[in-house]
């Protein structure tokens, strides 16, 4: 039942999708039988997020139509049938490589050989279990998930062989990234719920942590906050101690992370947040009275 209700809601972005196609379209010819010319219909592709992956090409002459003078282009007809077998394509892409790009496969790539200390093309557990404490320290150290990365172990090699090819290894780190993810949310979740901002209140402070974190990075800086928090109040020299107090409160308080790093994310932001307003931190809590009244 859940894989067709999933197949549903593929089919029905599939739909709004080729609905944006069209729209795109008319935009460019009003006539339904109209014909644009092969710039605009790259364009158009490119657009809706087809690319040219050789050898296969990005349209094919079987997409394509003449007008009365002869001139070749496109009918919505051949657009249409263009963007799905691109689409699927990427689809198949993914799906092979267990959802990263090739951009991310090739990092993997690299990473997968560096942790082949043997170079036989396999990882044993040891192995991995290394790369987890380099590359993911905070799985490694955080207690609450060694039960789901042995559940991820365990899924990645049913055979209990102890061996890791390239494919079982991205399996591994999309199992991984999605442990990873799921935990960002329970996090930002109870933090939100924990702090008791409103919903106005949570969306400026993560848009204010946004400027700041525009390479989409998981954390931001002890300075960078120093900075926006100048932005939202009065912060004289003097301060400064005091902020580090509550810095480093929020920090040892929080249950995933490196306490001794100056880096957080946006979780530990709102509790920081929370614990500056509260103290009136700069005049802040006046601040926030009188721009959303009593909090």
């Amino acid at each position: 039942e859940d894989m067709y209700e999933l197949k549903k809601l593929i089919r029905m972005l599939q739909g709004r999708s080729l609905a944006g196609v069209r729209a795109s379209f008319h935009k460019l010819c009003r006539d339904e039988h109209g014909i644009i010319g092969v710039r605009e219909a790259i364009g158009l592709l490119k657009m809706n997020g087809c690319v040219e992956e050789r050898p296969e090409p990005l349209y094919t002459p079987k997409d394509m139509t003449e007008d009365d003078q002869g001139n070749k282009g496109f009918r919505i007809s051949g657009i249409l049938a263009a963007c799905q077998r691109s689409w699927d394509r990427s689809r198949r892409r993914l799906q092979a490589n267990c959802g990263f790009q090739p951009q991310h496969v090739q990092d993997l790539r690299e990473m997968f050989r560096y942790f082949d200390t043997d170079k036989n093309d396999s990882i044993d557990m040891k192995e991995l279990g290394q790369m987890i404490k380099q590359a993911f320290p905070e799985l490694a150290q955080d207690p609450s998930m060694r039960p789901r990365l042995l559940q991820i172990l365990a899924q990645i090699d049913p055979n209990k062989n102890g061996r890791l090819d390239f494919r079982g290894f991205l399996m591994a780190m999309q199992l991984i990234r999605e442990r990873q993810d799921q935990a960002k949310v329970i996090k930002e979740h109870e933090a939100i719920t924990a702090v008791g901002l409103s919903q106005i209140q949570v969306k400026e402070l993560r848009d204010l942590y946004s400027e700041q974190n525009g390479e989409g990075l998981t954390s931001i800086s002890k300075i960078q906050i120093i900075s926006m928090v100048c932005k939202v109040c009065h912060f004289p020299r003097s301060s400064i101690p005091e902020f580090s107090k509550a810095f480093l409160e929020v920090k040892e308080r929080s249950r995933i992370g490196d306490k001794a790093s100056d880096d957080m994310d946006f979780p530990e932001f709102l509790f920081l947040m929370k614990m500056l307003h509260d103290a009136d931190f700069g005049g802040i809590a006046s601040l926030n009275q009188a721009k959303y009244g009593s909090c």
